[in-house]
């Protein structure tokens, strides 16, 4: 299909505390995407989410990706 897509994995350890939520966002493009277009992408996304009010926890730029893990 189009659009997002929702995955939800079932882990192997019981719920201890509150309810947590994990998402991977995909939003650099695809390998046949120019790497600095990718990155501007993710900064993008990046931006609009802390806006929206999320934090920023860490950024790992490798040669083939940029990732932001953020809360």
């Amino acid at each position: 299909g189009r659009g997002p897509r929702v995955w939800f994995q079932q882990v192997p350890e019981p719920k201890v505390a509150k309810n947590r939520w994990h998402f991977d966002l995909k939003v650099g493009g695809g390998r046949d995407v120019p790497l600095d277009v990718r990155t501007q992408r993710v900064e993008a996304t990046v931006e609009r989410l802390v806006k929206a009010g999320a934090t920023v926890l860490r950024t790992k730029d490798e040669p083939a990706a940029t990732s932001t893990v953020a809360s």
